[in-house]
C-alpha cells in the first residue's frame, strides 16, 4: 500500500486498536486505553481522526476482549511477539510522522494495469495442472 494517505486509513493493526499513526508508533503501554471513531477530522499531530464523541460515534474500548493493544510493538526486546523493530523515542515518532506528510505521491506516476487471465493462471505463475487420466 502506498506510502501517503496512510492517516487516512486509521485505525490500525489488525483489530483496529490504532486509532493514529503515533499511537502505532509508541508502546503498546502508551497507546490510548479508550478512543472514538466516527468523525473525520483530522489530526495534523498525529496522523489520524481527531478522537471525540459524536452522536454517531463508536467508542473503542482496548480492555475488551479481542480489542487489546498488546503485540505489534516498536521494542528493543528482540524476543517480543509481534515485534515490529527497535523501540522509538519520542522525537523519532514525530520525526516518521513529518517524513510521511512530506510525501505526495507514491508511486509518482500510476502502475500500468498488468493483463491477467485467469483460465491460464497456474501457466503465469509457471505451473502447470497435473496431467489427469
Amino acid at each position: 500500500r502506498p506510502l501517503d494517505g496512510g492517516w487516512a486509513t486509521a485505525p490500525y493493526l489488525p483489530n483496529g486498536s490504532g486509532p493514529n499513526l503515533y499511537e502505532l508508533l509508541s508502546p503498546p503501554a502508551e497507546r490510548s486505553r479508550t478512543f472514538w471513531l466516527g468523525t473525520y477530522e483530522y489530526d495534523p499531530v498525529r496522523l489520524g481522526y481527531v478522537s471525540k464523541e459524536t452522536k454517531r460515534g463508536t467508542r473503542f474500548d482496548t480492555s475488551l476482549p479481542g480489542y487489546s493493544t498488546a503485540g505489534h510493538a516498536f521494542t528493543d526486546d528482540p524476543k517480543a511477539p509481534g515485534r515490529l523493530g527497535p523501540a522509538l523515542t519520542q522525537d523519532e515518532r514525530l520525526a516518521l510522522l513529518e517524513y510521511l506528510k512530506a510525501l505526495t505521491e507514491m508511486p509518482p506516476d500510476p502502475l500500468p494495469a498488468v493483463p491477467f487471465d485467469w483460465e491460464k493462471y497456474p501457466e503465469q505463475l509457471g505451473w502447470r495442472w497435473p496431467a489427469t487420466r
